[in-house]
């Protein structure tokens, strides 16, 4: 996350977030939320993942 932080830190305005990674973002790196200026279509995420990763925990938790 710390390129993240840099990048953003020396840019303007740039990134997207859905509601629910903008507050952990904000918390995180020291942002300020603004609504986008134009009108968003709803977009639906979805994860994939190969079987062989069912046991590993860090799939388990974003698919929870």
């Amino acid at each position: 996350m710390t390129r993240l932080r840099e990048f953003l830190r020396n840019s303007g305005p740039i990134a997207g977030f859905n509601r629910t990674a903008a507050p952990r973002m904000m918390a995180r790196h020291d942002l300020v939320a603004m609504p986008v200026p134009f009108d968003v279509s709803p977009l639906t995420d979805h994860l994939i993942w190969h079987r062989r990763l069912d046991p590993d925990p860090a799939p388990v938790e974003q698919r929870n």
